[in-house]
């Protein structure tokens, strides 16, 4: 894996969510095509009452946004793709 070249943007862990409670996206703070740095917010979610932040898994470029702002998002699907450029 460490040599991918693009990463998934994963959504952060919630836990165990109250019932009825689905993750929404609540909006990108980083557009495609823009450098990141790992661990960088790229993104918000939110349940009710907690907004988690979703951080990039590498230094890069954000290439490509899966999910769009106010969508629900399924945790186990990529919010998003960096390609690497650290070594």
């Amino acid at each position: 894996m460490a040599d991918a070249p693009y990463l998934p943007v994963p959504a952060p862990a919630f836990g165990r969510l109250p019932a009825g409670a689905t993750p929404t996206l609540a909006g990108w703070l980083v557009e495609t095509g823009e450098p990141v740095r790992r661990g960088e917010r790229v993104a918000e979610l939110t349940i009710p009452g907690l907004t988690v932040d979703a951080l990039s898994p590498a230094d890069g470029v954000l290439v490509r946004q899966n999910v769009a702002a106010g969508r629900p998002i399924d945790t186990d699907e990529p919010l998003g793709w960096v390609e690497r450029t650290d070594d």
